[in-house]
């Protein structure tokens, strides 16, 4: 049994913890003001903190996202 590695992605601020383990990927509130949320998205993607916000690659596509409510940003 092959066991995946579990990694951690924090924020530029230190408010923000991304935590990925497989296929699952949750975002902690280091500050506690805030319940741990799940982030929705395909075990191949490739996730990080770019500065304040959560960069999301998927099938070549650049989704970046607010932590503080998930929401997508625009340029």
């Amino acid at each position: 049994m092959t066991m995946a590695a579990r990694t951690l992605a924090m924020s530029r601020t230190g408010r923000w913890l991304l935590v990925t383990d497989g296929a699952v990927r949750e975002l902690v509130d280091l500050v506690g003001t805030m319940p741990t949320r799940m982030v929705e998205v395909s075990a191949a993607a490739v996730t990080g903190f770019v500065g304040r916000e959560l960069w999301i690659v998927d099938g070549g596509a650049l989704t970046r996202l607010a932590p503080s409510d998930l929401r997508p940003l625009t340029t």
